[in-house]
């Protein structure tokens, strides 16, 4: 280790989404000897790679019960670091190519802005073993169209109108 696996299939563009409403899940275990197994979500926003301030344990002697971890995604630097990586994934192989280290390094020096581009997990274990994850998803709230809600805003005061002028006239 260090390890990073990804998804570049999809993009998601956080501004499509309700602030704070979108989440990525995931089921996570593992089988180590001796080791907590420590994950971060990681995310490829404008190129770069960022992992999740926030890491996920889950121990490790044994085969472990899948244990559902979730992080909001909250694009604050500080709740992020630097992914040194500069790999590609070419949808044929199971290893992505970088002309540095993997690693982690300081936190970015401004908030994440844009779409994430690609997804995935770091992981911090540097012992052999074998780390399991399942169902991984994303989950938000799409933002209403401009459209919907103009007509949202019309029902309602055409509610409030006929309630008023029904009040009025009993």
């Amino acid at each position: 280790g260090p390890f990073l696996t990804y998804t570049p299939e999809y993009s998601v563009n956080p501004a499509d989404y309700v602030p704070s409403s979108l989440t990525f899940g995931w089921y996570q275990s593992g089988n180590r000897a001796t080791n907590i197994i420590n994950v971060s979500l990681a995310v490829q926003v404008g190129g770069l790679w960022y992992a999740s301030a926030t890491t996920f344990s889950t121990p490790s002697i044994g085969i472990t019960a899948p244990q559902y971890k979730t992080l909001m995604y909250d694009p604050s630097a500080a709740n992020w670091r630097t992914i040194n990586f500069d790999g590609t994934y070419d949808g044929l192989t199971t290893a992505a190519d970088s002309s540095v280290a993997l690693s982690l390094g300081a936190n970015p020096g401004a908030d994440l802005s844009g779409i994430i581009t690609a997804f995935g997990l770091y992981e911090t274990t540097t012992t052999d073993g074998t780390l399991r994850v399942d169902v991984f998803e994303i989950n938000a709230t799409p933002v209403p169209e401009p459209t919907t809600a103009t007509l949202l805003g019309l029902g309602a005061t055409a509610v409030m109108a006929f309630w008023r002028r029904k009040r009025q006239v009993c």
